[in-house]
């Protein structure tokens, strides 16, 4: 897992890479001699051997992340400097230092069962796959008072997603009964380069009152991050990803709990 921050993050989960697969994933065995031939590989071209190969790239994915860490940590009015790293799971210890550093970040935690954790924290998630696409909508048009009227396309933007999301459900042996969706959309304001994702009040819209709702949400959700007055309905609202959830409750080992007990 890779390091967080010590603050507001994210919950989404990485949709499944073999959701797809007509054929079943290799052994994690196999999957290991697969990464170190590719690594021998990659690192002839420049001299390298595997163990200098994949330094080079952690040392990339570590500048990378802290990059965007910092970036975010910025963007909304707080100093990186001021907060510390949060290592878990089993990968995060080995990561946290370079992610700190390009994130001007000085403080790490590293828990010492941080990797037992992060396992046991996984064996009590749910599943969750995510579904996305890029389509520029204007939902309001400040210009002519106009709200977005396309519902077909809105809505069949949607099914599509749906219906992947669907697929995967029924190859990995659920049912589409057993799944609930939630849609998330990524807005701005026109004329603005910064996206805030929002999560829908609604999965399908029929009618302009739904698509006031989720302007509206929007509108609530931006002035909360950064305050009404940073509000700029004059360049229209806009959304450009659509980005779908399916998740599927299942079942979890119970804690046994015990009777808080000491001598004095």
């Amino acid at each position: 897992m890779a390091p967080a921050l010590a603050g507001p993050t994210s919950n989404r989960l990485p949709s499944s890479g073999f959701s797809q697969a007509k054929e079943p994933p290799p052994a994690p065995i196999d999957v290991i001699f697969m990464a170190v031939k590719s690594l021998r590989e990659l690192g002839e071209k420049a001299g390298w051997d595997e163990v200098t190969c994949a330094l080079m790239i952690k040392k990339v994915a570590d500048a990378k992340m802290g990059q965007e860490i910092f970036k975010e940590v910025a963007l909304k009015g707080y100093e990186p400097s001021e907060f510390t790293v949060l290592s878990g799971g089993g990968a995060g210890p080995g990561h946290c230092c370079g992610v700190a550093s390009a994130g001007d970040m000085k403080r790490i935690i590293i828990p010492p069962i941080s990797s037992v954790a992060g396992a046991y924290g996984a064996s009590t998630l749910d599943v969750m796959h995510s579904y996305e696409k890029s389509r520029n909508t204007r939902l309001f048009d400040y210009t002519k008072g106009t709200y977005f009227s396309d519902f077909e396309m809105f809505n069949s933007l949607i099914n599509e997603l749906r219906e992947l999301a669907v697929r995967d459900v029924i190859l990995e042996g659920f049912k589409e009964e057993q799944a609930t969706f939630r849609l998330e959309l990524e807005m701005r304001y026109g004329m603005q380069w910064r996206y805030t994702p929002i999560e829908s009040p609604l999965l399908f819209i029929r009618n302009t009152e739904d698509v006031k709702k989720v302007c509206d949400r929007f509108t609530e959700e931006f002035s909360r991050i950064y305050s009404p007055e940073a509000a700029f309905p004059q360049g229209g609202i806009e959304v450009e990803t659509y980005r779908l959830f399916v998740y599927l409750n299942l079942p979890h080992f119970l804690l046994t709990q015990h009777e808080a007990v000491g001598e004095t």
